[in-house]
Formats: structure tokens, sequence, C-alpha cells
């Protein structure tokens, strides 16, 4: 299969160009290390591969039990992982896009994935309301983090590996639980619990230093944490929706999409005006932020935009 590249429709922004071959909305994005490969995953219950130099699909990772709703690179760049509504992670080799190892990891949606830097743990989160750390040697759990009372929607390791952060909620789970909670990665011992989103946290992310954190939420705001502390140092308001991805450009600017069709980039520590990505004509789901400073994003009409590192550096600056 192939994608279709194409410049923005009429009253768009002309720096993105866009990947097409979803059927579905695009839930999940993530880069190869090199930033020269994507990986998609999709309501149409399949991921994708994508060349982005050739701007083409190279490989269409299918079966799923259900919608893929969560997928992640390998650090290495050799594998890929999805989760899909069936409660299964699968790891697929690149490029050719091989079935190397399923794990039935929970019984119900895998929400979120995230490789350990090392390469040798994978977490998932789901809403049976838990976050697993799996051995990919083995398929075997190495914890299970208990203590959310709602969906873990979210979920990251820290740039050195040793804590994973999760963010929780949703409208299924009642009673909600909207906070931040840091674990020990290996022992699942909770570290500490962030409070402050009034609604759903959808997304976070650790800055490229580990010294921050970044989490989206359905309440409308980005918000920005001190580690050493646990203290909220920015709160970003302007988006006019459900904040569902989130993710950090260097240290000191992050991006954010959301259900009110924007892309937005901020600087970190300021509540400042944001620069607006405009393109996306439906809600937007996904972003994933590449080596090089480029973007990606996605959203529910199946496209998935792509956006040049100068665009977003530009902004990035704009916004400091």
């Amino acid at each position: 299969a192939t994608a279709a590249l194409a410049a923005c429709a009429a009253g768009t922004d002309p720096n993105a160009q866009t990947l097409e071959g979803h059927d579905g909305r695009v839930w999940a994005l993530d880069h190869s290390p090199d930033g020269r490969l994507l990986v998609s995953g999709s309501a149409d219950r399949t991921a994708r591969l994508w060349d982005l130099d050739a701007m083409a699909t190279i490989a269409v990772l299918q079966p799923h039990d259900g919608r893929v709703r969560s997928v992640a690179f390998a650090p290495d760049g050799l594998t890929v992982a999805t989760g899909d509504y069936g409660g299964m992670i699968r790891i697929w080799t690149v490029p050719d896009g091989r079935l190397q190892l399923t794990i039935a990891a929970h019984d119900q949606v895998v929400r979120n994935l995230a490789y350990h830097p090392d390469g040798g743990l994978i977490a998932s989160g789901s809403y049976d309301r838990t976050a697993r750390v799996w051995d990919l040697a083995t398929g075997d759990p190495v914890a299970v983090l208990t203590g959310h009372t709602d969906t873990v929607n979210t979920l990251a390791f820290s740039p050195d590996g040793t804590r994973i952060a999760t963010g929780s909620g949703s409208v299924f789970n009642p009673p909600p639980d909207h906070s931040i909670r840091l674990w020990e990665t290996r022992s699942g011992e909770p570290l500490a619990t962030l409070t402050g989103h009034t609604d759903n946290v959808r997304d976070l992310e650790f800055s490229p230093s580990g010294e921050a954190l970044v989490s989206g939420s359905d309440d409308r705001t980005v918000r920005l944490w001190d580690l050493s502390t646990g203290d909220q140092t920015a709160v970003l308001e302007g988006h006019r929706s459900d904040i569902p991805g989130v993710a950090f450009v260097d240290d000191a600017c992050v991006v954010s999409v959301s259900y009110d069709e924007t892309v937005r980039i901020w600087q970190s520590a300021s509540p400042g005006s944001p620069t607006i990505l405009d393109g996306h004509r439906d809600d937007v789901w996904a972003v994933s932020v590449a080596r090089d400073g480029s973007i990606a994003t996605s959203d529910n009409d199946g496209v998935i935009r792509l956006w040049p590192a100068e665009r977003v550096r530009a902004a990035c600056s704009r916004a400091r």
C-alpha cells in the first residue's frame, strides 16, 4: 500500500503535508529514533509503518484483536509495539512488519504503550485501571502498578528509566481519578501523586532532561510539573476542547493537540500566547515529535499531518 502525499487544503497551513491511507481515526503516533519512519495506530484495526522520505506505507501491521489504540517505537528502531481493544500487545519487526511476539496483557483495551529506554521492557496502561511492565525477552510481567481508580490513559518512562509516570481518568469507571502518579520501574512501588487537573488526564511526557513533566487533560489545560518538588509550575490555557496529546519539542517548548482542531506550540514555563498550527478539520488525537523537531499529528478523519522542523522551531522561538 502507498500513502497519498498532498499539500494542505486551501485555508490551512501551507507548511504541512499529509499522509493518507487509514480508513478510520488515527489514535496513536510515534517516530522512529532517527525520525525517518513513523508508526500509526487506527480505528480501522491496523497499524501502519510509514517511510517519511518516500512518503509511503512500507508495512501494514495486522491482524489485531480490534481497533489499534496505542503504538510505540523501540529505542533501537528495530521493532514497534501495538496495543489493541482486545487487550493484546504485539511486537513487530521493522521494516518488514513481521509479527515477533504477542502478549495477552490486559482484559480490556491497551490504552497506551511505552518502551523502557534500554529496550528490554515495555509498559502498558489499560481500561482495567492498571499499568503493567513486561519483560520483552520472555513476555512475562515484571511489575503491576495498582492504585488508580480509573482508566490508565497514558504512561511514560523517565529518560533514565528509573521511573514511570501514569495519568488517569475516563467516563467509564467512577469514582473519577484525575491524578498523575509516579512509580519505581522494577518494583512498581508508588513514589508520588500529582494533583491539579480537574478532568481526565489524557497524555503526559517527561522532558528530555527528566526534570519536568507535561500533561494534557479534558479540563482543556496543559500543565507543567517540577519533578524535584512535585509542584505545578505552569498552567497553559487556550484550547477550547479536550487535549488528548502533548509532547516536549525540547526542554523549553511543548506542543499540544485538541479536539478544537488545532495544534499549539507553547513556551514550557509561560502561560503566554502559543503559536497555533491550523490544518486539521476534525478532532486532533495524537502528536509525535521527531529527533529533528518536526512533528506529526493525526485526527478523526484518518489524516496524518507532518509539520517541518523549521516551522516548529520558528514557532518555539516565537513562543519564547
